[in-house]
């Protein structure tokens, strides 16, 4: 519950650098903690690119910017952000969120494609999500595709 001195920790590790799966993870938990202490949402959305392009073969600082988009409003962005995304490949090696590259990038795509319009494109995804995610989701996509037909 120490927010504010764990950002200021986390930002001490990204500074000495060294292993970059742990400066990439230091980068990304400054996001979410940016966001648990209310700062700017755009600030939160730059360390969460920061974080990505410390490691471009990491795809959870990306979902939680798209994600943040999606929240805001900025689908355009969002899209954009999600389908980065979406082509990096679950990676082997420390702090991977499974559950991002299984689902949770492809359900942020489903989202900002219904919203900017690419009905086929969010209908393919969330047909894809029904099979992916815990059922107790399917509620959620089961509404989100029916928006999209």
């Amino acid at each position: 519950g120490m927010f504010k001195e764990a950002l200021e920790t986390y930002a001490l590790r990204e500074q000495e650098g060294g292993w970059k799966e742990e400066v990439y993870y230091s980068i990304y938990k400054q996001g979410k903690l940016a966001l648990q202490l209310g700062f700017d949402k755009d600030v939160a959305i730059q360390t969460f690119m920061d974080a990505h392009q410390s490691l471009p073969e990491r795809s959870e600082s990306l979902h939680a910017a798209a994600r943040l988009c999606n929240q805001l409003g900025r689908f355009q962005q969002a899209h954009m952000i999600a389908e980065r995304a979406l082509t990096i490949e679950k990676p082997v090696g420390l702090f991977v969120e499974d559950w991002i590259y299984d689902y949770g990038i492809m359900d942020e795509l489903a989202i900002s494609a219904h919203y900017i319009g690419r009905k086929e494109q969010a209908a393919r995804l969330n047909r894809l999500l029904l099979k992916r995610m815990p059922e107790s989701s399917h509620p959620r996509i089961k509404t989100n595709l029916e928006f999209c037909l």
